[in-house]
């Protein structure tokens, strides 16, 4: 045979079965999973819907792992029920001009008393010397008598006036603000560069607590929730509410005067309950929500009640699942699980 017949034979052969396996390669592709299915028949998290209608996420030990999402079983704790209202952030300036007022008068008396003082010795003075040898008329005498009787009117005068002021700061502010105005105190220094804020909380008409809370929470526009010390009750009503007030003192982290800021007071008998961190908290719908792991690699959405804030937190004394560890880490990971499971869901639904 002829070199050339071979090599025509050997490249039909080689042809025919390139021809027979590329036609079995497209007959096992065709049958092939889609890439995307063994993606989604495969994956380690996955939304079901219960009987009771809600969804549950459930996730491997792996998976877990791999995607940071961490539980916490929380310690049960004892709070005490919360009355919500709300506060406005004092302007410091009100202080600075009481306590220029305070400082007019007290000046007042002092420079009142030293002129007494000195009238009364030039007084004592002369009489002593019209005693002696009359030395001194008796006219003279009488003048300085007359001057520091005078003195002495002043000095009445002055040391009413401060009365006055410290009287009107006390009815308008309580005894403790005054104080500290008028003493020049540490707590006034820390309003008036602001350091601390003072705000003045109102109570709702009606409302009668035995006795002040001596600690309260306040949450800023920007949703920071800061301490509140008490400083002291309001002497006078507010014509908004037509009820009492507390002024609280708190640190000026984002607190500017004439904010008004949400108000947290501790009243009434004590609650179990657990403190939530914020980190566990996810926002659906305009609701608070937290994943608790109801068994092991399942976990369920329960809505969280943000009455009660805590430190770093808030208060739940129901509506999560008993003794439930709470997912603190990847809760945001678990919803959008769980919306991508409902979306596919609803998907399917539309193709049926």
């Amino acid at each position: 045979m002829k070199k050339s017949s071979v090599f025509k034979l050997v490249a039909f052969v080689l042809s025919s079965l390139l021809l027979v396996g590329l036609a079995w390669w497209l007959i096992a592709r065709s049958h092939a999973p889609d890439s995307d299915d063994q993606a989604s028949t495969g994956a380690p998290a996955r939304a079901t819907t219960e009987a009771g209608g809600q969804p549950i996420i459930t996730v491997d030990r792996t998976s877990q792992i791999r995607s940071g999402i961490a539980t916490l079983t929380l310690p049960v704790s004892a709070q005490r029920s919360t009355l919500h209202t709300f506060g406005t952030v004092l302007d410091p300036s009100d202080l600075v001009v009481l306590q220029e007022k305070a400082a007019a008068a007290e000046a007042g008396v002092q420079r009142a008393s030293a002129s007494r003082n000195a009238s009364a010795a030039e007084y004592r003075r002369l009489k002593a010397l019209h005693a002696g040898r009359h030395d001194v008329s008796e006219k003279a005498l009488q003048a300085a008598e007359a001057a520091w009787q005078g003195d002495e009117a002043s000095l009445r005068a002055a040391t009413s006036a401060l009365s006055v002021v410290r009287l009107t700061a006390e009815q308008q502010w309580g005894t403790a603000i005054a104080k500290a105005v008028f003493e020049h105190g540490k707590l006034f220094e820390q309003w008036i560069h602001h350091d601390q804020v003072l705000v003045q909380v109102l109570l709702p008409a009606g409302t009668v607590l035995p006795s002040p809370p001596r600690a309260a929470r306040l949450k800023s526009a920007d949703g920071l929730i800061l301490q509140a010390a008490f400083v002291s009750a309001s002497p006078r009503a507010d014509i908004r509410l037509q009820g009492a007030s507390l002024f609280y003192t708190a640190e000026a982290t984002s607190l500017l005067p004439g904010m008004t800021v949400r108000a947290y007071l501790p009243t009434g008998q004590a609650t179990d309950g657990v403190v939530v961190p914020s980190s566990a908290v996810v926002w659906l719908q305009g609701k608070a929500w937290v994943y608790a792991q109801i068994q092991p690699g399942r976990f369920e959405r329960f809505a969280l009640a943000l009455d009660t804030p805590a430190d770093d937190g808030w208060f739940a004394a129901k509506g999560l699942a008993a003794g439930a560890p709470i997912v603190v880490t990847g809760a945001q990971l678990l919803l959008s699980e769980e919306q991508r499971g409902q979306i596919g869901s609803s998907g399917d639904g539309d193709n049926d």
